[in-house]
C-alpha cells in the first residue's frame, strides 16, 4: 500500500514537511541517547544497590562477604567483584531500534531472582525512566520540525 500527500501552496511550508518527513525516516539519535540513558541507569542501580528502582537488593548472606573478604573485594558492592557485570550493559541501535543487554551469561539469574540467587533487578523499564524516553523523542521531533 503507497501513501502519497500532494500540497499546493506556501513553498515554505512545503520544503519544511519535506525536511522533517526526510529527518524522521531515521531514529538513530534519539534512539542511542535513549540507549545510554538506560545504560546509565542500570550503573546506577549498582550504585544504588536497587534502590533507584526502589527495591534495595537483599543483603549478601554472611559467608558470601566473608568470601568476598577474603578474595580481597570487601569493599565492593552487592553484585561487585571484578565489576564485569556491572560493565558489560551495552546499547546496540539500528534505525528503529535499541537494545540494551548483558553480555553477563550470569546476569538472568539475578534479574529474575533463579535460586538460588535472589532477585536483584539491574535492568527495567521504570515510570520515570520511560518518561525520560519520551522526553528525548519529544525534543527530538521538536528539533526536526523548527530546524
Amino acid at each position: 500500500m503507497d501513501f502519497s500527500l500532494n500540497l499546493n501552496g506556501d513553498k515554505r511550508l512545503i520544503k519544511k514537511l519535506d525536511n522533517i518527513s526526510d529527518s524522521i525516516k531515521d531514529f538513530k539519535k534519539p534512539l542511542k541517547e535513549t540507549g545510554n540513558l538506560i545504560v546509565e541507569e542500570v550503573d546506577k542501580q549498582f550504585e544504588t544497590e536497587g534502590s533507584r528502582l526502589n527495591k534495595k537488593w537483599k543483603a549478601l548472606k554472611s559467608a558470601t562477604e566473608a568470601q568476598k573478604r577474603r578474595a580481597g573485594y570487601g569493599s565492593k558492592g552487592i553484585l561487585e567483584r571484578t565489576g564485569a557485570l556491572r560493565k558489560s550493559f551495552k546499547a546496540a541501535v539500528d534505525r528503529f531500534k535499541v537494545t540494551v543487554s548483558s553480555k553477563s551469561s550470569y546476569y538472568k539469574y539475578h534479574q529474575r531472582g533463579d535460586r538460588p540467587q535472589p532477585k536483584r533487578t539491574m535492568l527495567t523499564l521504570s515510570e520515570r525512566l520511560k518518561q525520560d524516553i519520551v522526553e528525548i523523542f519529544h525534543k527530538y521531533i521538536r528539533k526536526v520540525i523548527n530546524e
